[in-house]
């Protein structure tokens, strides 16, 4: 959710003024009035904003190099975090070499900072105010805080799950020294899905550090992406359907190091594999791998880099002797067959997902247990399978993407 910093509407503004300006969204943006005093800029949360969780705010200003001006954020009174106006990116007037919006890189070339304030926890009924200083570099000139919009962002999420009998969507947030630990579970506020409709497999696929959701339709074979901010809704996006429902759609990597998330597919019939080669939500190319033989006793959980060559790799159960497996991949060309481990404590542990939880460059793999709901990792390093991780509990009707 953007919200102009002129609206009227829905901002409060106590010393800043609006100014006309070409190079802002919607041509005006506000700067403080009277450098003798803070500015302040008023938003009150609402329902319709966003339910009760975590959010980044990103806020578009121009950054000049005749001060540095101090925003600080506060939600109900409360100081949350700061931040300083120091880019110094050229001009003593707003204009679009000093503007910082909501794009990749500043006009320097160097990464853009926003969102500015990240993982801050918000709620129906907060008071968010931003006060923003003015200030010189002891000369005459001030730099006056100028403010173009606001930019509320849900949270990145880690695991999204969907609830099989009511149809409720959820998310975790995970935190922790090895990232195994639940930091926070939203609600996903989602427009209604038919029944018809399976979440399949998630993944980053507008390179925006959001994971997003494929869902699958049962009886026509349609398939959709809906693009997430955190834990909200974007945009459904329809992509090439596959009417043949032996073939099942199984996870998500990147195959061919193009940086862009790629689809794992099976054919439960013939047992061929696939990979789709995406470029964002489109379609570039379908491959399939040439391997040796995964029958029937073989059962496709789902894809991931698990041996930190930045390739995606296939994850196996044996049902037989529940050892667990993963294809080394170069590409979509098969390598060779590398044993993890046998399947965990017993086959009352159900796969979830792929994640890398510790942020080591290695996959590790997510289990929930069929009879008392409780969670699991298997951590991964690069040598292989390390120790297993007992985290949070859930009530059974819940399925997780990771």
């Amino acid at each position: 959710m953007k919200i102009e910093a002129e609206n009227s509407i829905r901002v409060t503004l106590e010393n800043y003024e609006v100014f006309d300006n070409d190079i802002a969204s919607g041509s005006k943006a506000v700067r403080i009035e009277d450098i003798e005093s803070n500015g302040i800029i008023r938003i009150d949360w609402t329902e319709s904003d966003g339910v009760a969780g975590k959010y980044h705010i990103g806020i578009a200003h121009f950054d000049e190099v005749d001060g540095k001006a101090k925003l600080k954020l506060q939600v109900n009174g409360i100081e949350i975090d700061t931040y300083t106006l120091e880019k110094n990116l050229g001009g003593d007037g707003p204009n679009s070499l000093n503007y910082v919006g909501f794009t990749d890189s500043l006009s320097n070339g160097d990464p853009n900072p926003n969102p500015i304030f990240k993982d801050v926890q918000l709620a129906p009924g907060d008071r968010i105010e931003i006060v923003v200083e003015a200030d010189s570099l002891d000369n005459e000139t001030f730099e006056l805080g100028r403010i173009d919009a606001i930019e509320f962002t849900s949270a990145e999420v880690d695991l999204f799950w969907h609830n099989s009998q009511t149809g409720a969507m959820g998310a975790w947030r995970m935190h922790g020294v090895m990232g195994t630990d639940l930091d926070e579970a939203v609600t996903i506020q989602m427009e209604s899905v038919n029944s018809d409709w399976e979440i399949r497999a998630a993944g980053d696929f507008n390179d925006d550090s959001h994971k997003d959701m494929v869902w699958r339709n049962t009886v026509t074979g349609d398939i959709g992406i809906w693009l997430m901010k955190g834990s909200q809704f974007q945009e459904a996006v329809s992509i090439v359907p596959v009417s043949d429902l032996n073939w099942q759609i199984h996870g998500t990597a990147d195959f061919n190091g193009d940086q862009q998330t790629d689809l794992l597919w099976r054919n439960h019939s013939t047992g061929e594999n696939a990979v789709w080669l995406m470029n964002g939500t489109e379609l570039t190319q379908g491959v399939l791998i040439k391997s040796e033989s995964a029958d029937s006793k073989w059962k496709m959980l789902g894809a991931g880099d698990f041996d930190g060559d930045d390739d995606g790799d296939i994850l196996w159960l044996n049902t037989e002797n529940q050892n667990v497996s993963y294809w080394r991949m170069a590409g979509t060309d098969y390598i060779e067959s590398v044993l993890v481990n046998n399947a965990p404590f017993d086959n009352t542990w159900k796969f979830q997902g792929v994640m890398d939880f510790d942020d080591n460059n290695y996959d590790d793999i997510f289990w929930s247990n069929t009879v008392d709901g409780k969670t699991g990792m298997w951590m991964i390093n690069e040598n292989g399978y390390e120790r297993p991780v007992i985290s949070e509990s859930i009530d059974l009707s819940w399925e997780s993407h990771a």
